[in-house]
């Protein structure tokens, strides 16, 4: 599917297919560009998708997200155009690892087309450093106010900034 569409149309696009049961694992970064290669290797990869409930979604990023000067959220990466989502869907215990594989493969075929970038709200256990790469040059600013309000990490339940306590 191609063309414009409203956020909220694009945030709850996949809701149908989204029921209780099946296992989920995804990936995701933006992109700088779309290029050639990047789009060779996800159709490449994709030949090979363990399950047909799994996608592929390139989203166009910008209007207003790009108005807003990066230092006035936590969110720093508003001048990247696309954003990568892989998402590896599946029923059933037995069928995980082909399907976690698939999606890490994936992954680390797409390599140097993925800069260190991503959304927060997308990413899984993935460490700190995708943690850092989230919120770019303004991770240094948040945990100083994470210092000032929550030394003793109190709310860290999330992709958490630990105090430089």
């Amino acid at each position: 599917q191609i063309g414009p569409m409203p956020y909220m149309q694009v945030q709850s696009a996949r809701d149908a297919k989204n029921v209780p049961g099946p296992r989920h694992y995804w990936k995701d970064n933006f992109l700088t560009e779309i290029s050639d290669s990047a789009i060779d290797v996800i159709v490449e990869c994709f030949s090979a998708v363990p399950s047909k409930k799994s996608a592929v979604t390139l989203v166009r990023i910008g209007g207003a997200v790009g108005r807003v000067p990066r230092d006035e959220t936590a969110f720093y990466h508003r001048e990247m155009p696309y954003e990568l989502i892989i998402l590896s869907t599946w029923n059933g215990p037995s069928d995980s690892e082909r399907n976690i594989r698939w999606a890490d493969e994936l992954w680390e075929a797409l390599g140097t087309e993925l800069p260190p970038a991503v959304y927060v709200n997308d990413l899984g256990d993935e460490g700190e450093d995708r943690i850092r790469d989230a919120y770019g040059g303004n991770y240094q600013r948040l945990a100083v106010l994470k210092n000032k309000f929550d030394p003793s990490n109190f709310f860290r339940m999330n992709q958490n900034i630990k105090p430089m306590v």
